[in-house]
């Protein structure tokens, strides 16, 4: 495996971890997800 290739995939990891845990935390407190989308939608 090349480095361009093990960097990559280590991103693509480090982004899927990332998506997972905010998931999670909008599925324990779902008004930090609600919170989140009332910001991207209002500014």
């Amino acid at each position: 495996m090349t480095p361009w290739k093990k960097l990559l995939s280590a991103f693509a990891l480090g982004a899927f971890t990332v998506i997972v845990l905010l998931a999670l935390g909008a599925y324990v407190n779902p008004a930090m997800l609600i919170a989140f989308a009332n910001l991207r939608l209002c500014n």
